[in-house]
């Protein structure tokens, strides 16, 4: 999954992309979901695109799937009637102007219910559900919650969890998703912490007000071992982002599909 957003803040970024295709650009050749960038609202950007101009993007990309453009809610809202129309309203002008257009419905339980409810008719066989991530909506039984009743709501569709993706999410709810996306692999390796089986680990001096620990000799070892595998070395870890991301990325994918 990649992000409209940074493509339409940067117009050679986007133009490149358009001329090239976004496999091309991304050096990625499964299947690409092109995240609307909606969420950049909560975080005070400005939105510089709208609902029509997303789709020819997406459709003009070669994206596989487009999540329609959608807007988290804030926090302390009391009325989510306004804001679910909104959302509404920009997957009905995306319709027909890209394919493989998922809509995007959000926790709390009662925004998603009335989310669905104005596009319920359209049928959709992929839904993605965002606002899941504890810290923004709540904490994570009500995420847990908004998960268990949309699966039940909506047996016979994919559902894509926008952002619940970590490897720590519990197995009998990744079995209710179809796809999922996380991006802690990433961020963790910007601020220069690596992702073990026992949890992040500080292995960079980027990071002085780090929280997370250095890791153990038995954790060393488990590094150097892994190492091994992806061709890196352990002084590769400390100095570059990019074997830090390789090395996260490959043990959040072990882990989410361990037994």
């Amino acid at each position: 999954m990649v992000s409209a957003y940074g493509f339409f803040q940067s117009p050679k970024r986007k133009t490149n992309c358009l001329r090239r295709g976004i496999h091309d650009v991304l050096d990625y050749h499964g299947t690409v979901i092109l995240d609307s960038g909606g969420y950049q609202n909560v975080r005070g950007k400005r939105m510089l695109y709208g609902a029509r101009e997303l789709a020819v993007f997406a459709r003009s990309c070669g994206a596989d799937y487009v999540i329609s453009l959608d807007f988290p809610p804030q926090a302390l809202m009391t009325s989510y009637t306004r804001l679910a129309r909104k959302n509404a309203r920009n997957f009905f002008e995306m319709e027909g102007l890209c394919e493989n257009l998922i809509p995007a419905i959000h926790a709390p339980i009662e925004l998603a219910l009335t989310e669905l409810s104005y596009i319920r008719d359209r049928k959709p066989d992929y839904v993605a559900i965002g606002g899941l991530v504890p810290s923004l909506r709540g904490g994570m039984a009500m995420s847990l919650n908004t998960i268990e009743r949309l699966a039940g709501t909506l047996s016979n569709t994919r559902l894509h969890l926008l952002g619940f993706g970590a490897p720590n999410i519990g197995r009998n709810i990744r079995k209710l998703a179809y796809s999922a996306d996380f991006a802690g692999w990433r961020n963790a390796a910007a601020v220069g912490y690596l992702l073990l089986p026992s949890g992040y680990r500080k292995i960079s001096r980027r990071n002085k007000r780090g929280h997370a620990c250095p890791p153990n000799k038995v954790e060393t070892e488990l590094m150097r071992k892994l190492c091994g595998r992806l061709g890196l070395a352990v002084s590769d870890l400390e100095r570059s982002f990019q074997a830090r991301a390789w090395f996260n990325a490959y043990v959040a994918i072990k882990i989410a599909h361990c037994p």
